[in-house]
C-alpha cells in the first residue's frame, strides 16, 4: 500500500502536512476569541490537551491514507470552500463566536484535503473536526444549560440516595438542607467539568483505535453514566462526611482532591467498559459486531454501488489501453490550480489575521498599562485553589442593608417583609429584597449583587423551573433612557403565574441594560413550540450579526470592551394564581419606573465609605 509520506523533508504545497501547518499559521491569530471562550468556562480547561490529541489524530489518518485511491477535488469546490470559511473566520473573531470559528476552520482544513486527495481524504482526517467541535462552546449558552440540568438530576438522584439511608432532608433548588445545614450542588459537584474532560477523553481514544459509531456510541454513554454516578456518590459522601463527623469534603482542598479522585475512577471505569464493549463485539450471545452489520445494511445500497463501480475499475485495470486514456491517479494535483486556490484564500485571510494581530498587540499593550485593581476581576482570572480561596472571600463580604422608602407613589412598604440574605455564590452571592403593596397587590423589589458583565435573569428563573416569555420592548414601551427595563412574563405549574421586571446600574450610577437573548429554553414571543422556538432564536441570531457587522469594521483593531464590568441587579416580581391583566401590568411597570431610581441612589448612597468625623 503506497502511502503519504509526511517525513520528507523538503517543503511543498501539496505535501499535507506542510499545508494544514501553514494554514493554520494563517488562522492561529484569528482562533485567540476561541481560545478566549473555552478560557472562561471551567470545563474546557483541558482544551490544549485535546489539541494535541487533534494533531496526532490528523498525523496518524495520514499515514494511513492510500494515494492510489485517491484523484484531486475539482479546484471550484475547493474554492467555494475557502470563500465559505472567509466570512465565518471574520465573524467568528470580531463578533466573537466559537461556532463560525469551528465552522470556518473546517471548511479550510476540508478545502485543503479536498484540493489534495478529494473528499477521500477529507473523510479520513474527518474525525479530527469531530475532536474540534467538543472544545467548542455550543451557541445558545447550551453548555450552561446542560451543566443548571446537570446540577438539578444530581440534586435528585442524591436526594433519592440519600432516602435509601434515611437521612432526613429538604431540597430547594440546588441545595440540600440537612439538619439545619444547607449543601449547594455546584457546577463542580455537578460533574460538568469532568463530565466533559472524560468524554474528550473517550472520544479521541475510540477515534483513535477506531472503534467504530455504534462501539464509540456505547462509550461516550458508559462515560457519562460512570460520571454522574460518581459525582451523585462525591455530593452524598460529603453530606454525610459533614453531619455525622463534621468533616468538610465539599469546599477547599479535600473538595479538588475529591475531584481529582472521581475524574481518574471515571476514567478507569471507562477504559474497563470499552474492554467489556470489545468482549461482547465477538460474543456469540450479544454479539456487538453483528448489530453493525444491521445498522450497516441500511447502507447497502450505498455499498452495492460502491461495489460496481470497484469492479469496473478492475476492469479498467486488466484492460491496458482502456486504464491508459483515465486520468493518472495521484495525490498532487495540477500546481498552478492548487497554488491559485492556496494564494487567493491567503490572500483573504491576511488582512484578517492582520486587523486580528494589531487588535491583540492593542489589548497586551492595554492590559499591562492598566493596573489591576478590581478583586473580582483577579479572583476570576486566578485558577485552582487560589481561585475558589478569593471567590469565598468575595462572597463573606457583607455590608449593612440599606433602609428603603416606606411610601413609593401608591404603594406602601410592608415593614415585615424585610430580607437580606447571603449565598454561596460566586455571582449574585448578596440579595436584600422588599415587599411593596398597593391594595390587593404585592410585588417584591430585590437587589442582587455582584455580578460581572452582562446576565440575563430570565436564563436564572428559567433554570429555576419557572416558563419565561419575553415581552417585546415595543409592547411594554420600556425603551427609555431615564429608566430602561425588560419584562417577562413568567409561570410555574398551575397555580403561580406573574410578571417579572428587571435593569441594571453600575457603581457609576449609569444604568446597564442588554435586550434580553433569545436563548435555549427561553420562549419568546413570535414563536410557537420547538420550531417556532429555532426559529426565532436562529432570526434573532443572524439579526444580531447583520447589525454588528458596522460596529465589527469599526472596531476591527480596537481592543474590546472590558467584560468584568461590576453590575447590580434591580429587580420586581409578581407572582399571583392568575395571569396578569394589562392594567396590572402597567400599574407594576409604573411601580417600577418610580422605585427603580429610588432604590438604585439608596443602594449606592450605603456602599460609599462614610466620611471621617471633622474636629
Amino acid at each position: 500500500m503506497s502511502t503519504v509520506d509526511l517525513s520528507q523533508k523538503r517543503f511543498s504545497v501539496t505535501n499535507p502536512g506542510f499545508a494544514l501547518i501553514a494554514a493554520a499559521a494563517l488562522m492561529m491569530p484569528l482562533w485567540f476569541a476561541w481560545a478566549a471562550a473555552l478560557g472562561n468556562k471551567p470545563h474546557y480547561e483541558f482544551f490544549p490537551i485535546l489539541v494535541l490529541g487533534v494533531v496526532f489524530l490528523v498525523r496518524q489518518r495520514l499515514l494511513e491514507v492510500d494515494e492510489t485511491t485517491l484523484r484531486p477535488g475539482h479546484p471550484v469546490i475547493s474554492a467555494m470552500m475557502g470563500l465559505f470559511s472567509i466570512p465565518c473566520l471574520f465573524v467568528g473573531y470580531f463578533q466573537p463566536s466559537a461556532v463560525l470559528a469551528f465552522i470556518g476552520t473546517v471548511s479550510a482544513f476540508s478545502m485543503i484535503m479536498h484540493s489534495l486527495g478529494g473528499w477521500s481524504m477529507v473523510r479520513k482526517i474527518s474525525p479530527a473536526f469531530v475532536l474540534l467541535a467538543v472544545i467548542t462552546p455550543p451557541p445558545g449558552e447550551l453548555d450552561t444549560i446542560l451543566t443548571l440540568r446537570l446540577q438539578r438530576v444530581s440534586v435528585v438522584i442524591a436526594s433519592r440516595t440519600l432516602d435509601m439511608f434515611d437521612i432526613f432532608h429538604v431540597v430547594n433548588m440546588n441545595t440540600l438542607e440537612v439538619d439545619g445545614q444547607r449543601f449547594l450542588v455546584e457546577e463542580a459537584c455537578s460533574g460538568i467539568q469532568s463530565l466533559f474532560s472524560i468524554l474528550a477523553f473517550a472520544l479521541f481514544y475510540a477515534l483513535w483505535n477506531q472503534r467504530g459509531f455504534l462501539l464509540t456510541g456505547l462509550l461516550l454513554a458508559g462515560a457519562v453514566i460512570f460520571d454522574l454516578s460518581l459525582n451523585v456518590l462525591r455530593i452524598c459522601v460529603g453530606v454525610i462526611a459533614k453531619i455525622t463527623g463534621d468533616i468538610d469534603l465539599l469546599n477547599g482542598w479535600p473538595h479538588e482532591i475529591l475531584g481529582i479522585v472521581v475524574f481518574v475512577l471515571g476514567l478507569t471505569l471507562t477504559l474497563s467498559w470499552d474492554i467489556v464493549l470489545l468482549e461482547l463485539s465477538t460474543s456469540k450471545l450479544f454479539s456487538i459486531s453483528k448489530l453493525s452489520k444491521l445498522f450497516r445494511r441500511v447502507f447497502s445500497r450505498k455499498e452495492s454501488v460502491r461495489a460496481r463501480s470497484g469492479s469496473s475499475e478492475q476492469r479498467d485495470q486488466s484492460n491496458p489501453s482502456r486504464s491508459s486514456k483515465s486520468s493518472p491517479i495521484s495525490l498532487k494535483p495540477p500546481r498552478k490550480v492548487f497554488a491559485a486556490v492556496l494564494i487567493g484564500w491567503a490572500g483573504l485571510v491576511l488582512p484578517l489575521t492582520a486587523m486580528a494581530s494589531i487588535r491583540i498587540t492593542r489589548e497586551k499593550i492595554k492590559a499591562a498599562s492598566v493596573k489591576v485593581d478590581d478583586t473580582v476581576k483577579q479572583a476570576l482570572e486566578s485558577k485552582g485553589e487560589d481561585r475558589l480561596k478569593r471567590l469565598e472571600d468575595l462572597t463573606k463580604k457583607t455590608r449593612p442593608t440599606f433602609t428603603p422608602p416606606a411610601k413609593i407613589g401608591e404603594w406602601a412598604l410592608l415593614p415585615e417583609s424585610l430580607k437580606s440574605s447571603e449565598r454561596t455564590l460566586s455571582f449574585g452571592s448578596n440579595s436584600e429584597s422588599f415587599v411593596y403593596q398597593n391594595g390587593k397587590i404585592q410585588a417584591q423589589i430585590s437587589i442582587d449583587y455582584p455580578f460581572f458583565g452582562y446576565h440575563d435573569l430570565n436564563i436564572c428563573y428559567d433554570m429555576g423551573g419557572w416558563k419565561v416569555q419575553v415581552i417585546s420592548a415595543e409592547s411594554t414601551g420600556s425603551k427609555t433612557s431615564e429608566v430602561p427595563y425588560n419584562v417577562s412574563v413568567i409561570s410555574r405549574g398551575i397555580d403561580q403565574k406573574g410578571l417579572l421586571i428587571y435593569t441594571a446600574f453600575l457603581e457609576s450610577g449609569d444604568w446597564k441594560l442588554e435586550p434580553p437573548e433569545a436563548r435555549y429554553d427561553v420562549e419568546t414571543t413570535g414563536g410557537s413550540g420547538l420550531v417556532g422556538n429555532l426559529l426565532t432564536r436562529a432570526k434573532y441570531r443572524l439579526g444580531k450579526i447583520v447589525t454588528d457587522i458596522p460596529a465589527m469594521l469599526a472596531g476591527a483593531t480596537a481592543p474590546t470592551v472590558d467584560s468584568y464590568y461590576r453590575n447590580y441587579q434591580l429587580q420586581a416580581m409578581y407572582v399571583s394564581s392568575a395571569s396578569p391583566t394589562v392594567e396590572e401590568r402597567e400599574q407594576l411597570q409604573s411601580f417600577f419606573r418610580e422605585a427603580a431610581p429610588v432604590f438604585k441612589q439608596k443602594f449606592l448612597e450605603s456602599t460609599k465609605p462614610a466620611k471621617p468625623a471633622t474636629e
